[in-house]
């Protein structure tokens, strides 16, 4: 499997962007040009995402963070603290197991951890990750999504994250509805560090 990632700066430990599910790892570019110059930032794209290879089966958490490890691994990095976006905290703590000591710490940012319990928002965003499952919806419900993650955001920020989220088709798309499933989320729920 063909993984693309970048490599800017130097030192340890290395920082690693783990893009959100159907982003790319261009979304780290700003972040990378802000902290290159003291830090060494590697950005990935997941199989099937920007420039890494199509995945010929159904991939999950697990795989993806086999797929960071062989990043990190082939970037010679020693220590690393992934920043995860979007989803992407899911496959850090997946990496977390595999690397034990190696990552001393993880960021996570925007994670969209959702329980129903007293979030308004709560069953518009279920209903359109439900949507994700059925090829003659599944635009509308990314489009639903995209709205929601995007309100407030500058305009150029929501024209890049558009337009790179949805060159992804159903595909890539209608593996969304696991990501928020109850035993994905029961595990995260025992996770200690």
């Amino acid at each position: 499997m063909r993984i693309h990632y970048t490599d800017t700066g130097e030192g340890e430990p290395v920082l690693l962007g783990l893009p959100g599910w159907c982003n790319k790892q261009t979304i780290f570019a700003p972040l990378a040009e802000r902290l290159g110059s003291e830090h060494r930032v590697l950005a990935m794209d997941w199989r099937g995402h920007g420039d890494s290879q199509a995945s010929d089966r159904d991939f999950g958490f697990a795989e993806n963070a086999v797929d960071a490890l062989a990043v990190i691994e082939a970037s010679g990095a020693q220590s690393v603290v992934p920043i995860a976006q979007g989803q992407a905290p899911w496959a850090a703590i997946e990496l977390h197991g595999l690397l034990g000591e190696r990552m001393p710490k993880m960021v996570f940012s925007s994670w969209p951890v959702i329980s129903p319990s007293g979030n308004p928002l709560a069953s518009r965003f279920l209903g359109a990750i439900k949507a994700l499952q059925y090829y003659e919806r599944w635009r509308g419900g990314a489009e639903q999504l995209l709205t929601m993650w995007l309100n407030g955001a500058p305009a150029s920020v929501e024209t890049q994250i558009r337009n790179q989220m949805l060159e992804q088709g159903f595909d890539m798309w209608s593996r969304g509805d696991e990501r928020f499933s109850p035993s994905t989320r029961s595990k995260a729920n025992h996770f200690r560090f």
